[in-house]
């Protein structure tokens, strides 16, 4: 880590046949497949909201560090952001709108998925008008100024959770996690394998059996031998 500015243009890449994969699967799933320890470090803040549109989105992530109060790097990052990209823009909530409806219109004529920040976004009538993806922590009319050199394409912190860029973002309404990008094809695998798992419960649920009983909730509720009764309490 330097303290130094820069810009790197390029990212490490993923088989976009995979990030799809992985989108479609949802955060709730990719927070599992993750494991107990992994899923929650990998969460972010839930200050940091869908703030337009209802879609499932995914993409690899573009990073943009900013100043206080500062969007220079975001408007820096959207030069190198490729179509299904999602841009992440780090401020630690500082002041002063990150985002707003002008880079939103940019970002649609370039196809990018989504734009997630620990920050504020503003004009979200015409971004949610506009339907593009957007996730931030806070909405305020509040401009940002644009002369604080930070860095793009470098590690940040963003809503608690470090993004390396090329990471894979997945965001909906449950909220963002970040995949790393070297546990990419093994957090799809189990993704999918969890995906196959909650289909066999769904239609099981569908003829009338308990999700409790398929997981074995209620195997494990026997064998504590809690005291149960029939008559109501008290």
């Amino acid at each position: 880590m330097s303290f130094e500015p820069s810009i790197h243009k390029a990212i490490p890449r993923l088989a976009a046949e995979l990030v799809a994969d992985l989108t479609r699967c949802g955060v709730a799933t990719v927070v599992e497949a993750l494991g107990p320890v992994l899923g929650p470090q990998q969460t972010m803040d839930p200050r940091i909201k869908r703030r337009s549109t209802r879609r499932t989105v995914g993409g690899q992530a573009i990073t943009a560090a900013n100043g206080l109060a500062d969007n220079m790097m975001m408007h820096a990052a959207l030069r190198f952001a490729l179509a299904g990209d999602v841009v992440v823009v780090a401020c630690a909530g500082s002041p002063g709108a990150q985002w707003g409806e002008l880079v939103t219109r940019a970002a649609i004529f370039h196809k990018l998925a989504a734009v997630v920040t620990d920050g504020s976004v503003r004009d979200i009538d015409e971004i949610h008008s506009l339907g593009f993806p957007t996730w931030a922590a806070a909405v305020r009319p509040l401009g940002a100024r644009k002369d604080v050199p930070g860095w793009v394409n470098r590690p940040v912190n963003c809503g608690g959770v470090s993004v390396a860029p090329g990471d894979v973002i997945i965001a909906d309404g449950d909220g963002v996690v970040v995949v790393p990008h070297a546990l990419a094809s093994e957090t799809l695998r189990r993704a999918q394998a969890r995906v196959e798992r909650e289909n066999a419960t769904r239609e099981a649920a569908a003829s009338g059996r308990l999700p409790g009983e398929l997981s074995g909730v209620y195997a494990h509720l026997n064998e504590l031998k809690i005291a149960t009764a029939d008559e109501p309490w008290g």
